[in-house]
C-alpha cells in the first residue's frame, strides 16, 4: 500500500514535467488538443501503462471520462446560476 501511495504521488510529478512532444498529441483528447493539461496527460498515463489489462484501461479511461464530464457539468451549472 505504501508504494501505491509513492506511486501516486510520482505520477502528479510526471504529469507536471510533462514535455509536450508530438508523439503526445494522439493522447490529447480533451481540453482542445492541449497535450500539457491534467486531462490529457492522465490519459496518457493510462494508456502507457504496461501492466494493466485492456478491460482495466478502457475501465479507467471510462472513470476518467466521468469525471471531466462531471466537472463540465458542474461548470455548466453554475454559469446558469
Amino acid at each position: 500500500m505504501k508504494a501505491d501511495i509513492e506511486a501516486n504521488r510520482d505520477l502528479g510529478r510526471d504529469l507536471d514535467a510533462g514535455d509536450g512532444s508530438k508523439a503526445d498529441v494522439a493522447y490529447a483528447i480533451y481540453d482542445g488538443g492541449d497535450t500539457k493539461s491534467k486531462a490529457n496527460q492522465i490519459v496518457k498515463r493510462i494508456q502507457l501503462q504496461g501492466d494493466l489489462s485492456e478491460e482495466d484501461r478502457a475501465r479507467l479511461l471510462k472513470s476518467h471520462e466521468d469525471s471531466v464530464m462531471a466537472v463540465d457539468a458542474q461548470l455548466a451549472d453554475d454559469k446558469r446560476r
